[in-house]
């Protein structure tokens, strides 16, 4: 199940599509690798091996709005800027850029669901809560 879809896109920029563009689901898969390799090292691998990390096991629903944050920020409004002066896109690439830390930020601190035992289900023992003001070495 993808994280994120040009629906989800439309809900937080209803307009997204009136720039010549039909489909930014590339770009939505290329943030979800993104945000899911950003999982793997800022809350995987602090307490498990990296080799042992199966993305597929997150609850997709936990990261929609971060997945979105990140396609906007880094790939869809770069390839809709023209990079010239008073360039709107810039502005919102900067925006979202903020929306996508903070989002991301939150999602930890609410708790990461992983389904260890891969039965479809997210029980509370598969919820795993890190406050992100701790500095881990």
């Amino acid at each position: 199940m993808a994280y994120a879809t040009d629906e989800d896109l439309v809900a937080i920029v209803p307009d997204i599509f009136e720039h010549g563009v039909e489909s930014f689901t590339e770009e939505l898969n290329r943030s979800e690798d993104d945000v899911q390799r950003r999982i793997k090292t800022e809350w995987w691998m602090l307490t498990h091996t990296p080799e042992s990390f199966d993305a597929t096991k997150l609850k997709a629903t936990e990261h929609k709005r971060t997945t979105v944050y990140h396609a906007l920020a880094y790939y869809i409004l770069p390839r809709l800027s023209n990079f010239q002066e008073n360039d709107t896109f810039q502005n919102q690439m900067s925006f979202y850029r903020d929306r996508y830390s903070e989002e991301f930020k939150a999602v930890l601190a609410a708790g990461i669901s992983y389904d260890d035992n891969g039965d479809g289900a997210y029980d509370t023992s598969e919820v795993d809560y890190m406050k992100t003001e701790r500095l881990y070495r």
